[in-house]
Order: structure tokens, then sequence, then C-alpha cells
């Protein structure tokens, strides 16, 4: 989940209205945005990823991804169908604008060159 104080969800709005909704948070201490994820990409190569599995075969974790770079080539914000409880992945230019914004708090991984 991605939750932002009033200035970051103003700094940060233009980009992610195309891969979602701010929903504002009741929160007496602070103005808070809480960021849904709407866009939804099947770009997790499962078979070239590192994956622990329930015995169902569904996903428990991934030790490593891989994705298919064609499915995530300009995306902002998204989720893969098979984690949809799980992590938001974030392109290079929400990291970009977060970092020329001066927003703190946030930390990134790269998973993906």
């Amino acid at each position: 989940m991605l939750v932002l104080r009033e200035h970051a969800a103003r700094v940060l709005a233009p980009l992610l209205d195309r891969s979602g909704e701010l929903l504002p948070l009741e929160c007496p201490e602070a103005d808070l945005w809480l960021f849904n994820v709407l866009t939804v990409v099947d770009a997790l190569n499962e078979e070239k990823s590192e994956l622990v599995r329930f015995d169902d075969g569904d996903i428990l974790d991934v030790e490593r991804y891989v994705f298919r770079p064609e499915l995530t080539e300009g995306l902002v914000v998204f989720k893969v169908p098979q984690l949809l409880r799980g992590p938001l992945f974030l392109g290079d230019e929400f990291v970009s604008a977060v970092k020329a914004a001066g927003l703190r708090g946030s930390e990134f991984t790269q998973l993906w060159p």
C-alpha cells in the first residue's frame, strides 16, 4: 500500500492518476491519502522468476522477480494478477519524480533493469 501525506499526494498526483486513484484517509493527526492501484498487468515471467509456491500452486513468495519488459515499459505503478495483495511495482518515472521532489520516507529496491 502507498500512503502519502498531502504534499506528496499533490506532487505525485499527475503520475498516480494514470495508474489508479488517490483516496483520502480519515486521520486526525495529518492529511493522508491512500493510493489504490488500478493498473494490473500480467508482466511477471513465472518461468524465469524464482517462486515459492503453496501446495495448490499459488505463489507464496517471490525470491527473484523477472518481468516481461515489453509489458512494463512506461508503467508508473502497477500490480501483477498473481500477487494482488502483494507489493506495488514502481516504474522509473515514479522513482525519479519522488527523488526530484525531494520527498522522504521512501526506500526503493530495483527489481529489474
